[in-house]
């Protein structure tokens, strides 16, 4: 699935043709410890990225023509499964919430029905951005994860 779009001041879009130095900025160990762990020690982001996206899309988060972070979408029939994360340099300006509120916004124009997401307890951004966009806490607790889910319909 391609993924494309624009905010007020994001473009969301393939992460192909980012500064190493910005690729290297979101895989630092303050900015992937709340991340599963296949994202911790990547020593080539290219290659993790491509591999990555052989089963996902992945996408590239981009402010001013420089690469802000990545966002990850787990496509299941009507279901979608997603991941974003930011490089530390971008946190606590609103683009989280940003990009989120504009994937809620956009994959109404795809297949896609329902979103989950799952974030770690200790991940208090990211759960304020789920919840602030209007993602619901289910039940399900796996492996420590909580698990939201948004109903695009």
């Amino acid at each position: 699935m391609r993924i494309e779009f624009k905010t007020a001041r994001l473009t969301i879009g393939p992460w192909q043709g980012a500064a190493e130095v910005d690729l290297r900025a979101i895989f630092v160990p303050e900015v992937v410890h709340a991340l599963p762990p296949s994202f911790m020690n990547v020593s080539d982001p290219q290659s993790f990225l491509s591999d990555l996206g052989r089963d996902t899309t992945v996408c590239g988060i981009w402010c001013d023509q420089r690469l802000a972070g990545i966002l990850i979408l787990y496509v299941e029939g009507k279901a979608a499964h997603l991941g974003y994360v930011l490089a530390q340099a971008y946190w606590g300006q609103g683009f989280g919430r940003e990009v989120v509120q504009g994937l809620c916004h956009h994959l109404p124009k795809t297949e896609i029905s329902t979103l989950y997401a799952g974030v770690a307890p200790d991940n208090l951004g990211s759960i304020r951005i789920l919840e602030s966009v209007g993602f619901r806490k289910t039940p399900s607790d796996q492996d420590g994860v909580l698990k939201y889910v948004f109903d695009l319909r």
